[in-house]
C-alpha cells in the first residue's frame, strides 16, 4: 500500500509516461509537446482522459524525479485536482481533514494521468493527431447533445 500521509512535492508519474512526455516533447504530438503546452496542461489532460475512463491506474515504475514540482503546479491545475478529489467526498461523513489531504488528492490525480497517459500512448501508435482531432469533436459533439436532452 502506498503511503500518502507524507506531504507531496511533486506530481509523479510512472517512468513509461515520463518517456512518452519527452517522446510527445519530440514529435510534438497533438500539440502536447512542451513547445506548445506546459506539463501541467499535459499532466490534466491525461488527468481527464483517466477520469473519462474512471480507472485509477496504479503507478508502477515510479519516475523518480516526478512529472511537475509542486512550485511549479499552477492554480488551475491544483484547483481541478481538488475539485475532482472533492467530487469522490459527497458523503457528509467525510470529514474536512480527508478533503483536504494534498496526499490523497495527488495520488487520485496522479492514478488518473496514469490511465491518461496509457491512453494518450495507444493514441501515438495507432493514430495520426490530425485524426485525433476529429475524433474528440466529434465525441464533444455526442456529449453535448446528450446535456441537451437533460436540459
Amino acid at each position: 500500500m502506498e503511503n500518502i500521509t507524507k506531504k507531496p512535492d511533486r506530481l509523479n508519474v510512472s517512468s513509461k509516461a515520463k518517456d512518452l512526455a519527452d517522446r510527445l516533447d519530440e514529435l510534438g504530438y497533438f500539440g502536447l509537446g512542451k513547445t506548445t503546452i506546459s506539463r501541467s496542461e499535459m499532466f490534466l489532460f491525461a488527468m481527464a482522459l483517466g477520469v473519462e475512463t474512471g480507472i485509477e491506474t496504479q503507478i508502477t515504475n515510479l519516475y523518480s524525479g516526478g512529472l511537475i514540482l509542486d512550485s511549479s503546479i499552477d492554480n488551475i491545475t491544483r484547483s481541478i485536482m481538488h475539485a475532482l478529489f472533492l467530487d469522490s467526498f459527497l458523503d457528509p461523513e467525510n470529514e474536512l481533514d480527508n478533503i483536504t489531504d494534498k496526499g490523497r488528492v495527488y495520488k487520485m490525480a496522479e492514478h488518473y494521468a496514469n490511465t491518461g497517459f496509457e491512453i494518450i500512448a495507444d493514441y501515438v501508435e495507432k493514430k495520426k493527431d490530425s485524426d485525433l482531432v476529429f475524433d474528440l469533436i466529434l465525441e464533444l459533439d455526442d456529449q453535448y447533445a446528450k446535456l441537451l436532452v437533460d436540459i
